[in-house]
């Protein structure tokens, strides 16, 4: 059965039209089962989940109205958001950020930040490579000191990222008895 549209046709009645109006409702009722509560549940209209067709180009939504959407970035479909009136595009997805979840890691953040983190044994003079490099920038990079014993008295912990790229940074140590040293990059 498919979709018959201007049924019933000019001149035609309601009563001799009854299969392709009947067919009509359940092409209908069949598109919207494809991501939708099935009518006539009790939780009719909502999603069961959301399938975007890949756009060309941004929507522009009007005032009061922002839209979720998705379009190829790079031959890769990615999932967006734009405010109203033409405004902000703000990319909520992406295939070069996938989230790893580990000691060791990184996350996407919307927008297109991505967040590594991890943590070694303090060894002077370490390169740490990323597990991924950050395909532009590093914005911010952040290294502390963790121990599982109290510092003695007066002591003095110096940790000193150094050449930082997108692949990674060298940490300098200039103490002792540190257990770990904890990092966290910033960048897109």
């Amino acid at each position: 059965m498919s979709f018959t549209p201007n049924i019933p046709a000019s001149g035609q009645t309601l009563g001799s039209s009854r299969p392709q109006v009947l067919d009509n409702f359940t092409a209908l009722r069949n598109s919207i089962k494809g991501n939708h509560v099935d009518p006539g549940v009790n939780t009719t209209g909502l999603h069961t989940h959301v399938d975007m067709t890949s756009q060309a180009s941004d929507p522009n939504p009007a005032t009061g109205i922002v839209s979720h959407y998705s379009k190829s970035v790079s031959g890769v479909t990615e999932w967006f958001f734009q405010r109203e009136n033409s405004g902000a595009v703000i990319q909520m997805s992406t295939s070069s950020g996938i989230p790893v979840l580990t000691t060791n890691g990184q996350t996407f953040l919307p927008g297109g930040l991505i967040l590594k983190f991890g943590n070694i044994s303090s060894v002077a003079n370490n390169f740490i490579t990323f597990s991924t490099p950050f395909p532009n920038n590093i914005f911010s990079l952040q290294v502390t000191v963790a121990q599982s014993l109290p510092p003695s008295e007066g002591a003095i912990y110096e940790i000193v990222p150094s050449s930082v790229t997108v692949s990674g940074f060298t940490v300098f140590l200039y103490s002792t008895g540190v257990g770990k040293i904890h990092w966290m990059a910033i960048g897109n």
